[in-house]
């Protein structure tokens, strides 16, 4: 995947609401390369059914042959649930412990050895939250960059709903670090989590557009429910860059913004000092460093037309300097740059390519635009857009 655009409702009304959207910001990270990491209990979007034609157990294991009729392949950490086996020992739930050519094992220890079975398996499709406050499931996802022997980067994606009176609300957490258990809990230094949320209540059947890009497997940007002023969210996870805009493996930041009556935004890197010690950089909420004032205040700040030109500014990562600049996240100013306008900078000797919001969960403390109800200028979120590396 380079640039992606979907249409997704961004309020829960029915189950099947619910899997559309959450199974595209799967989706859409499987699309840009990174890996779903064998970690057992993940959210399942999409039953894998399976037909079962044989068991054979080895002491503690016992290993299947199968076919996938309909879903996703099967995936270590995956849990099935199999039925209807000739020898009941050979039933029950089990997390996928290998995989081969056809088969896939299991830690069963009532298991059978009989090559005349005629079971099915399946798993259980996630449940929409019906109150507020809940967790509906994680995933977590690894880079699959040439760095990622260097630096690998763990991404953990929560699926959750609104804490506030609201129980039908689309949002995310996100946080990455360098290893997970096995469990879904990541190990080690982490960035802390990042929660992009809104408080939109679950009776309007509005859909909005949602903006992927992603390239090599370790770097990725999403715009998510950009049209809806209560429930926009924006993340972005990059690598650092050496002076000609190529991935290095020094850092990794992720910027995470959104809201609702709390709406925020900020960024945080991981940096990596030497191949066992990893440090966090300092937090930033609100400001951004950019060439772009990135707090209005109560006046808004003047026109950034030079020359004709709008600026547009990218951001430069806070890790006990100020580093090279991003490649996936600028920052633009309202009025010269208007609402989804695409809009380019020369960067790193290239020019690029962005596409801008003045969503107020996203841009909060930046951009609240007279295009949505606000009189003030201020500035616009933009991520990466074209398909370049």
């Amino acid at each position: 995947m380079a640039i992606r655009q979907t249409w997704t409702s961004e309020v829960v009304t029915s189950q099947s609401a619910y899997v559309a959207w959450g199974s595209d910001v799967s989706n859409a990270l499987a699309a840009a390369g990174w890996t779903q990491t064998n970690d057992t209990g993940q959210i399942v979007w999409v039953a894998s059914v399976i037909t079962i034609s044989a068991a054979v157990r080895s002491g503690t294991q016992t290993t299947y042959t199968y076919t996938l009729t309909s879903g996703p392949a099967l995936r270590i950490g995956m849990s099935t649930t199999i039925t209807l086996m000739g020898d009941t020992g050979n039933n029950g739930t089990f997390a996928i412990t290998g995989l081969g050519t056809g088969t896939f094992t299991v830690t069963n220890t009532n298991g059978v050895s009989n090559t005349g079975q005629s079971g099915v398996g399946t798993n259980t499709v996630v449940a929409a939250p019906t109150a507020p406050g809940q967790t509906a499931g994680y995933e977590t996802w690894q880079s699959n960059d040439a760095l990622s022997s260097i630096f690998p980067i763990r991404i953990r994606v929560l699926y959750y709903n609104s804490t506030t009176q609201y129980a039908a609300t689309l949002q995310t957490g996100w946080t990455i670090g360098t290893a997970t258990d096995g469990a879904g809990n990541l190990l080690g230094v982490t960035t802390g989590g990042f929660w992009c949320y809104g408080t939109q209540n679950g009776t309007s059947s509005q859909e909005n557009d949602y903006f992927w890009y992603g390239t090599q497997g370790g770097n990725f940007a999403a715009i998510m429910q950009r049209g809806h002023v209560q429930a926009g969210e924006m993340v972005v996870i990059e690598r650092s860059h050496d002076p000609t805009g190529a991935d290095t493996a020094e850092y990794v930041t992720i910027f995470g913004s959104g809201g609702g009556s709390t709406r925020w935004n900020g960024f945080n890197s991981l940096i990596r000092l030497s191949a066992t010690t990893y440090v966090g950089g300092p937090w930033e909420q609100y400001m951004l460093p950019c060439l772009i004032p990135s707090d209005q205040g109560t006046a808004g700040v003047g026109s950034t037309v030079v020359g004709g030109n709008a600026v547009i500014s990218p951001v430069w990562p806070e890790v006990g300097r100020i580093a090279n600049p991003m490649r996936l996240l600028a920052v633009a100013h309202y009025p010269e740059v208007g609402e989804g306008t695409i809009a380019q900078m020369t960067l790193y000797g290239a020019t690029q390519s962005y596409i801008f919001t003045a969503n107020p969960c996203i841009c909060y403390n930046m951009a609240p635009t007279a295009q949505y109800g606000h009189a003030v200028n201020g500035g616009l979120l933009g991520i990466r857009w074209d398909a370049g590396a």
